[in-house]
């Protein structure tokens, strides 16, 4: 896995820091975002906290109307540099995942040339590179959104717990606890749950592997007499 995941990685780190960079402006800024409303709300509408300096700064007149129309501007520039930031982010994505899917397909089609002459008469060639595509596939899909995945994740946690630290130090110590909780639950369900998925991947390797041979291979299986005991081997595979 780790061999496979250096494969697929080479060339990449631009994009990779490019996806860094921009989850990091992009959760900011939304966090932010929320804070303005709370700045609308309470420190306009209602009046019961006060305004940080550089917004009453911009403010061009004191009634209601005008600081709620600067406050609506700051959100109005807050969700177009979102915006921007998602785009540019989406785009070094997509970028790292072609990236990512051609490195594994190469690799994995140069490997292709070891096999045997019968795994080619067996499977067949385009059986062959179908499989390769399907399976480079399969793994650049969960890297990059698991990527995306923990980098915004890890981002909007540090960025709300900080603010959460702001306001309530007990609330955040509370929430801090909980997340830890979950880390060391994570960690402890992973490792129970390794063997017992390692298992079913070998027996679906082994109902997968059963099943080719059973459409590739028809006539020999008859030749040999060997239809029933196939069949039984067939049906004695417990996928859990």
């Amino acid at each position: 896995m780790k061999q496979l995941l250096k494969v697929a990685m080479k060339k990449t780190k631009i994009y990779s820091i490019g996806i860094l960079i921009y989850s990091l402006i992009s959760s900011f800024l939304t966090i932010y975002l929320m804070k303005f409303i709370s700045f609308t709300i309470d420190g306009v509408i209602m009046q019961t906290s006060s305004l940080p300096q550089y917004i009453t700064n911009s403010f061009y007149s004191h009634n209601m109307k005008a600081k709620l129309l600067v406050l609506a501007l700051y959100m109005l520039i807050f969700v177009l540099i979102i915006s921007i930031s998602n785009y540019l982010k989406s785009m070094f994505s997509t970028k790292f995942k072609l990236t990512m899917n051609k490195n594994l397909k190469e690799r994995l089609l140069e490997h292709t040339t070891y096999l045997e002459y019968e795994d080619y008469i067996k499977y067949g060639k385009n059986h062959i590179i179908q499989r390769v595509s399907n399976d480079a596939n399969y793994f650049v899909d969960f890297v990059t959104s698991k990527y995306n995945l923990i980098v915004d994740s890890i981002f909007i946690l540090i960025f709300s717990m900080y603010n959460i630290l702001n306001i309530n130090v007990i609330v955040s110590s509370i929430i801090g606890i909980i997340i830890i909780i979950i880390v060391i639950m994570s960690v402890v369900y992973l490792k129970v749950t390794k063997p017992i998925v390692k298992k079913n991947i070998d027996l679906h390797e082994d109902l997968i592997s059963r099943t080719m041979n059973a459409v590739y291979n028809p006539k020999i299986i008859k030749i040999f007499n060997r239809e029933q005991k196939e069949i039984n081997d067939f049906n004695s595979i417990k996928i859990t």
